[in-house]
């Protein structure tokens, strides 16, 4: 039997260790056959959609491995739209909204507002956060 999650992630990138046990959490999470209803990026995990990140080339890119796992498993990586914001990490819906000279929201992930959260935890079995 297959359980759902929502993973919450409220850490940047890089900087602390649990963004990247966020990561390694839904990973095992697919691999074990289970479904992610979404991954919720909050406060300064919004940072993660930020498409200007550039790591060093020998530390892991947290960005492109949430990309790949999501294009693996289909699950949708949300971003909190009013932390997005206030983080500088813009759509371009909200570049053009808000008459900003660009955007840099990467790609994969989607600007949305917290009802989305809370939609998802009504749907999923486990809510885990890091």
């Amino acid at each position: 039997m297959s359980t759902s999650f929502v993973i919450v992630v409220y850490h940047a990138p890089y900087g602390h260790e649990s963004a990247y046990h966020a990561l390694r959490f839904a990973e095992t999470v697919i691999a074990m056959g289970q479904c992610i209803e979404q991954v919720f990026f909050y406060q300064d995990g919004t940072l993660h959609a930020n498409a200007l990140n550039l790591p060093p080339s020998d530390e892991i890119n947290l960005q492109q491995r949430w990309q790949s796992l999501q294009q693996q498993a289909g699950f949708p990586l949300h971003c909190c739209i009013s932390a997005a914001i206030k983080r500088g990490v813009i759509s371009s819906e909200d570049q053009q909204d808000c008459a900003l000279p660009s955007h840099n929201l990467a790609a994969g992930f989607t600007n949305v507002g917290l009802p989305a959260l809370m939609e998802a935890m009504t749907q999923a079995e486990q809510v885990v956060e890091f």
